[in-house]
């Protein structure tokens, strides 16, 4: 599934006669602020049916209380890990257009996602990841306290996990997640996290 986001502001133009409107900026472009921090340090996972564990119901999202269950083993509650992620660059597939042009016709997204295994539960949650089912949505939330994905969430086009074994003393055993996604507008919705 390609996953096309709904936003705040008019999306792209369609078509020759269309003008993209571009959005405000901060009035004073010199002031130097302090970023935030992009790691990936939460995911949450929707199972198709199940409750979310947002409610977006008011623009912004807010936790839905009882939605995530980790605990929970009939796919009715999301899951909710913590870790250490990533998204690089995304691979673009464009098309060569008349006189020179180029367009950009999907992204396609890679996010890893380093989890300790310690329980039995995270690694068999990782075991079952391989068998590559997308039949879930997910967000992502980073330690600078924004999510992504928005009320859509997102779709994977293909999951697997890691489960490698290093050597060393200072190795321990950690499991990485991987979604791939693929989307026709850009990178996902972003709003406040709730939970971070």
């Amino acid at each position: 599934m390609i996953n096309t986001w709904t936003r705040t502001f008019d999306d792209c133009p369609s078509g020759c006669d269309d003008e993209l409107l571009l959005v405000a900026l901060p009035e004073d472009p010199d002031c130097v602020v302090i970023p935030d921090l992009s790691e990936i340090s939460d995911i949450y996972i929707e199972p198709t049916g199940a409750d979310s564990a947002f409610d977006y119901s008011g623009g912004d999202p807010v936790e839905n209380a009882g939605g995530i269950d980790n605990t929970d083993t009939t796919n009715a509650k999301s899951k909710w890990l913590v870790g250490i992620g990533e998204i690089g660059d995304p691979e673009e597939i464009t098309y060569s257009a008349a006189k020179g042009r180029t367009v950009i016709l999907k992204r396609i997204y890679t996010l890893t996602f380093r989890v300790i295994v310690k329980e039995d539960g995270v690694r068999n949650f990782l075991l079952q990841a391989q068998c590559g089912d997308t039949n879930h949505l997910f967000r992502y939330g980073t330690r600078g306290g924004k999510l992504f994905g928005g009320s859509q969430g997102v779709a994977p086009t293909s999951v697997n996990a890691r489960l490698p074994l290093a050597s060393g003393n200072e190795a321990v055993e950690e499991g990485t997640l991987i979604f791939t996604f693929e989307t026709t507008n850009g990178d996902p919705p972003r709003h406040d996290n709730p939970l971070a």
